[in-house]
């Protein structure tokens, strides 16, 4: 189920759209998660969080995928 503030969201369906074309073995619960962060960073002045918590996020992504290829 959607959350209420991704209901209407043409930027997180442009790019979950995109990404099915594009990078398809990517997970849509990972770029919701980093639309997400970004979002909710978006206005900072100190990007350190958002880096941070973006790498956080990769990183447990490929701990959980068990690949060592990396996706480019």
């Amino acid at each position: 189920m959607r959350e209420p503030q991704e209901a209407n969201d043409m930027g997180l369906d442009t790019l979950l759209s995109v990404a099915r074309e594009v990078a398809p073995e990517l997970p849509e619960h990972l770029l919701r998660r980093v639309f997400a962060l970004q979002r909710t960073h978006q206005f900072d002045t100190d990007r350190d969080a958002s880096v941070l918590e973006l790498q956080r996020a990769v990183e447990e992504f490929v701990g959980h995928s068990g690949s060592s290829e990396v996706v480019q």
